[in-house]
């Protein structure tokens, strides 16, 4: 009865893993280095007091998830890609003075698009949040391609080539509660981490084994063994 019991928890155990793997998602980070190249703040007071400076290093760490990643645009030319919460968003820091995150983010791609007299390609990430109630802070980072070569469509781009995207920006923007700009902080970047880093989340299979592990070693502690004559012998 002892076994019977084990087993069907055994069962429970494999059946709970196996439906939760059916929507097991597999975030990817998409980390980037620039150095800020204009700071610029309202009135006569610098909120960071003198710490943000033009050489500043700037880093991002942009969490999605390429397996739920689902084209918004219904153009052939434009992707939109969102994901909320959780795991999913950005990490900001520029020097010592400013560490930001959000649970939000949003990516768009465009391949060979026509603004005006200009066709382009470009990859942008983009994510806001709010601050003390009142401040809103918009961050938002773009490879721009003004040759058009840089993408070959409008999918989600998970490895950008920096050297196929000449042109670079990041910018972090606040606003008041009357969308009014606190400062700015622009600048460019000088590395992509390749390849993204896949974030660290328990695969199913790493907890199934560990389950059926512990579901072993509770069965066999419950058995009582003795040596006799140097054979093992099992009541």
């Amino acid at each position: 009865m002892k076994f019977k019991n084990l087993l069907t928890a055994a069962i429970a155990v494999v059946a709970s893993v196996g439906i939760s793997s059916q929507s097991f998602a597999i975030p990817v980070s998409i980390d980037t280095q620039g150095f800020v190249t204009s700071y610029i703040y309202s009135g006569s007071v610098d909120p960071f007091a003198g710490s943000i400076n033009v050489g500043d290093i700037f880093s991002s760490s942009t969490v999605v998830d390429p397996d739920t990643a689902v084209d918004l645009n219904g153009s052939n030319n434009v992707g939109w890609y969102q994901w909320h919460g959780g795991l999913f968003g950005n990490d900001i820091v520029v020097g010592n003075s400013i560490s930001l995150s959000s649970q939000s983010v949003y990516l768009s791609v465009y391949d060979d698009y026509t603004s005006g007299s200009v066709t382009f390609d470009s990859f942008r990430i983009h994510s806001g949040l709010f601050t003390n109630g009142d401040e809103r802070i918009s961050f938002s980072l773009g490879l721009y391609d003004f040759t058009a070569q840089g993408l070959d469509d409008d999918s989600l781009v998970l490895e950008p080539d920096l050297t196929m995207f000449p042109n670079t920006y990041f910018s972090i923007v606040s606003y008041d509660s009357n969308n009014s700009v606190n400062y700015s902080i622009y600048g460019t970047l000088f590395n992509l981490v390749d390849p993204p880093v896949q974030a660290s989340v328990p695969e199913p299979s790493t907890i199934l084994l560990l389950g059926l592990g512990l579901l072993f070693l509770f069965y066999v502690s419950g058995r009582k063994t003795i040596n006799l004559d140097n054979d093992l012998v099992t009541n």
